[in-house]
């Protein structure tokens, strides 16, 4: 009877070395396809960022900038998240840390980038 009912509780895999359920398996690929749109965006962002800082403000530039704006922004960002995670909901905190991103996407499409000329300064001669 033992094995009758651990049979029982097992789910059917899809393989020994696939151990995911067939009713998990769209989760699996939307998660899946997901984490490669993070990595990829991360990565392709991560390189460009390199590539116009080095090529603007010189190699230098970077040390600088991992340490007096990386390093304070991050900071003042997760003493903000704790702050929020200890009043609002999971829902709310969710939309919360998504809101600023939004805002500056959408300012970034609408305002600054059609704006590019103006905010530019003039080359050096």
């Amino acid at each position: 009877t033992s094995s009758s009912s651990s049979s029982s509780k097992s789910t059917v895999q899809i393989s020994s070395k696939f151990p995911i359920s067939p009713a998990e398996l769209p989760h699996f690929a939307l998660m899946s396809i997901m984490m490669f749109l993070f990595i990829y965006v991360f990565t392709t962002v991560r390189d460009t960022k390199d590539t116009l800082v080095v090529s603007n403000c010189g190699a230098e530039a970077i040390p600088f900038l991992k340490l007096y704006a990386v390093m304070p922004c991050a900071t003042a960002f997760i003493v903000v998240y704790s702050k929020m995670s200890n009043v609002l909901g999971k829902r709310a905190l969710f939309y919360a840390t998504l809101a600023p991103f939004f805002v500056f996407y959408l300012g970034f499409a609408w305002v600054l980038f059609p704006m590019r000329e103006r905010l530019h300064f003039p080359a050096a001669a």
